[in-house]
């Protein structure tokens, strides 16, 4: 066997390697409002006449009606509107403004057409039209499954499916109110 001797000779040029993978919390944050400021100008493009009135109504009456407090959106809508899109455009790179931004990232998300959110990672779920099509399958099966005579532990699924597939087209106030009524239907149950 054989034995090398080996010396390291590059000792002046020894640096601490960082990855792109070691990003920090204001390269994320930058990320996210960077998604969000392409989010917004694409829901701009996609309403006709006063795009940037309508999306400050809808973002500062959501902030509003969920306690938001601690950023300028109170007042006249022209001096909300001028705050929320300087915070979003934010032309100087600001910190603080990547702040607010990503304080405002919910609101903007949950008021935002479902469509948009998605696409640039803003938010998950499903379009009204696609919880209809869901409902619509699930409750199809539970149909098959029972004309068919499959085995009740099958048909129990597909049953259980498609209610949770209809549950999911109501608000979540109302869910209660209808499984409350569905227990009322098989007492002794619950």
């Amino acid at each position: 066997m054989q034995s090398f001797a080996f010396q390291n000779s590059s000792t002046q040029f020894q640096r601490k390697l960082i990855s792109g993978n070691q990003s920090t919390g204001t390269h994320r944050a930058s990320i996210k409002a960077a998604a969000i400021r392409e989010a917004v100008n694409v829901w701009q493009e996609s309403l006709p006449g006063k795009a940037q009135e309508t999306i400050t109504q809808l973002i500062v009456t959501e902030w509003h009606l969920r306690g938001g407090k601690g950023l300028n959106l109170s007042g006249s809508l022209q001096n909300a509107k001028q705050n929320l899109f300087r915070w979003i455009d934010n032309p100087r790179g600001s910190e603080k403004y990547e702040r607010y931004v990503s304080t405002l990232l919910p609101v903007i998300a949950d008021v935002m057409p479902i469509e948009i959110a998605r696409q640039y990672g803003l938010k998950q779920g499903m379009t009204d039209a696609e919880l209809v099509a869901s409902a619509v399958k699930e409750c199809s099966e539970a149909h098959h499954a029972k004309l068919m005579g499959w085995p009740i532990e099958k048909l129990e699924k597909e049953v259980r499916e498609a209610a949770e597939a209809l549950l999911k087209l109501l608000p979540i106030e109302s869910m209660a109110q209808v499984a409350s009524g569905l227990v009322v239907l098989v007492p002794g149950l619950i």
